[in-house]
């Protein structure tokens, strides 16, 4: 069920009292940019979360059961994913997104090593199936 700006306002200023209205659009705005996300780019978001939610890095989704607790990170995470080369690449990038939403309460870069090979092989299948895809297109 999809609630209200005002719904949406109130359930924001009842958890944390000392939002500011610009905060509670931002978190709109933010909210808004998640979901086109995910439906441009549906497949790739969902595969990442369910490895976030496997390898839970950060230590948080088991604790709260709750399948979309990284769903913050991997909107960030996404576009960033380009300029990932390497696994390495990929751990440092998740260390840095993670350091953001869990205000610098992180571990090593090394920590995020086994989270960071695993998105690191969902990005580079997802890039061969793109190519595979447009290759097709082409021959059409």
């Amino acid at each position: 069920m999809k609630t209200t700006d005002e719904e949406f306002t109130q359930t924001i200023r009842r958890i944390l009292p000392h939002t500011t209205l610009k905060d509670v659009e931002e978190l709109k705005v933010n909210e808004a940019a998640r979901e086109r996300l995910k439906l441009e780019q549906g497949t790739l978001f969902f595969k990442i979360a369910a490895a976030m939610y496997r390898l839970d890095p950060a230590g948080v989704a088991h604790d709260l059961n709750d399948e979309h607790e990284y769903e913050g990170e991997i909107s960030d995470l996404i576009p960033r994913l380009p300029e990932c080369e390497t696994a390495e690449d990929c751990s440092r990038v998740i260390h840095e997104i993670c350091a953001k939403w869990f205000n610098g309460r992180v571990r090593t870069v090394e920590h995020y090593q086994e989270i960071g090979a695993a998105i690191f092989e969902i990005w580079q299948e997802q890039r061969a199936d793109s190519e595979l895809t447009l290759g097709a297109a082409k021959l059409q």
